[in-house]
């Protein structure tokens, strides 16, 4: 099932030269043929919060996308593959501390 088709949302932000536009790929268009008749479907890999239930479909540049991990048509191999690197190479644990109502000393922080 080949992915055709990225769907993205667009979030608007304040950049340097002006308002800037970060797009998201939120799912991809899946391309499917049976007893001789192409079907076009969705995947969403999540929905955004505050989204308002817009979205763009952009085309799958492949040379520029090398994440093949991310798309639906990523082979058997590749899932595989990066399921193997998180097993050798788990997140490390990083400890949760509680924030108080204490305001922060701005001197406390090294950099």
């Amino acid at each position: 099932m080949p992915a055709i088709k990225n769907i993205v949302v667009g979030e608007e932000y304040e950049g340097r030269e002006g308002t800037k536009t970060k797009w998201t790929t939120i799912g991809v268009i899946i391309e499917t043929e049976k007893d001789g008749k192409k079907r076009q479907s969705i995947k969403l890999n999540f929905i955004p919060t505050n989204w308002d239930g817009f979205a763009s479909i952009f085309s799958i540049d492949r040379d520029r996308d090398s994440r093949k991990d991310n798309r639906r048509d990523a082979s058997q191999d590749d899932h595989a593959e990066a399921s193997d690197e998180m097993q050798q190479h788990p997140p490390a644990d990083v400890p949760v501390t509680e924030i108080g109502d204490e305001p922060i000393n701005l001197d406390d922080i090294p950099f």
